[in-house]
């Protein structure tokens, strides 16, 4: 379904889209019925907006240099200062979305949204990838509660490639 053969995809009809948040953003408009996200010019929405496109725009920019420069490209393409650079670029931002959560359950509140849906593969991929990264307790609870959800559980189990960092199967 996706032009580059990679996921997400979806095909509604023949309607293809294959980026995360606009996916997510269809479907909340044509199946949310106003839940997962705080009504347009809710003294929430620009916080909730900036979590949702952060997790892509700026999260997992760092996070797939890491993966390409690490272990995806061939070892003669890698280039290491760029895999090192965006470990700790990475690390910075774990420290913020640390900072960001606590006294919090959710990445905007009290609330699940759709910007912890978004949040939670970067998060997942921060984690789980980032040697010698500092303790992020606030971060790991959050992380853990995400995981709980049964929706959560429920995309793992219809095949998710990863469960908790590692490639199933």
């Amino acid at each position: 379904v996706h032009p580059l053969g990679k996921v997400p995809a979806i095909d509604d009809d023949g309607l293809v889209l294959n980026e995360s948040g606009a996916i997510l953003q269809y479907l909340l408009e044509k199946h949310g019925n106003g839940r997962l996200e705080p009504k347009p010019g809710s003294a929430g929405r620009g916080q909730y907006l900036h979590w949702f496109h952060f997790a892509e725009a700026t999260m997992m920019v760092p996070i797939g240099n890491i993966a390409q420069h690490s272990f995806i490209r061939p070892e003669d393409k890698r280039i290491p200062q760029v895999a090192a650079e965006s470990v700790e670029s990475t690390k910075k931002m774990l420290g913020i979305l640390e900072k960001e959560l606590q006294g919090k359950d959710f990445i905007c509140g009290k609330e699940f949204t759709a910007a912890d849906i978004m949040m939670s593969f970067p998060v997942e991929a921060g984690l789980t990838r980032i040697p010698g990264r500092e303790a992020t307790p606030a971060l790991d609870a959050w992380l853990e509660t995400v995981r709980a959800r049964p929706a959560y559980q429920r995309a793992l189990d219809r095949g998710g490639a990863y469960r908790y960092g590692k490639a199933k199967g």
